[in-house]
């Protein structure tokens, strides 16, 4: 599944299932982060695979691995449950290994957290994590559990949105804070430590 096709079917997914009303998460107002607001919180750990497949003929080169898993609440003691393992090649998806199914209590709201390995994150190994959040976004859009705010390491913030906005979304102007924005999908990233904040829009076709 390409990555056009993948943001394409979450809009119709949302499109189809609120006919008559406004999708949930379709209209937001930028907010601050706040840890203790979230149910649970999907982690998404990339780790890049140094001379992996590293053999004549091979054409696939800059592999990454990304782990995800979940936990049920902000605590630091939270049991993690392994979810899945995403493998990509220069930022493009190559393979999925799951574990288990992702359950989560129906109607809870949550954030997907980005972490890496390395203190250093290239910059398709940050593409790769924009489009691992749209698959764990539309994963929790089956099971009713809107994604509130997306935490991205400091570090990466610029590359990780720009990945997001390779994938179609962009960043709305600036506009009153009572005006609501609105579109198909609306994500808000958050830094870790704090101090960058923007909101990515992906537009209503």
């Amino acid at each position: 599944m390409n990555n056009r096709k993948l943001v394409s079917i979450l809009t119709a997914m949302i499109a189809a299932t609120c006919i008559g009303q406004a999708p949930a998460g379709a209209t937001a107002s930028p907010g601050l982060h706040d840890n203790a607001t979230y149910q649970w919180i999907v982690n998404i750990e990339t780790e890049q695979q140094k001379d992996y497949l590293n053999f004549r003929g091979c054409s696939l080169t800059d592999i990454t691995r990304l782990r995800v898993t979940y936990q049920q609440g902000a605590a630091d003691d939270a049991k993690i449950t392994r979810y899945e393992d995403l493998w990509y090649g220069q930022g493009k998806p190559l393979g999925l290994d799951r574990s288990s199914s992702l359950d989560l209590r129906p109607g809870d709201q949550g954030a997907i957290r980005i972490k890496h390995k390395a203190q250093n994150a290239s910059d398709s190994e940050c593409y790769s994590c924009a489009n691992a959040a749209l698959r764990v976004v539309m994963d929790t859009f089956l099971t009713n559990n809107p994604v509130t705010a997306v935490l991205v390491p400091a570090g990466s913030f610029n590359a990780v949105s720009q990945g997001f906005q390779r994938e179609g979304f962009y960043e709305p102007p600036n506009q009153a804070p009572e005006q609501p924005i609105q579109g198909a999908l609306i994500l808000q990233l958050f830094s870790e430590p704090e101090g960058q904040s923007q909101t990515l829009v992906y537009p209503t076709r």
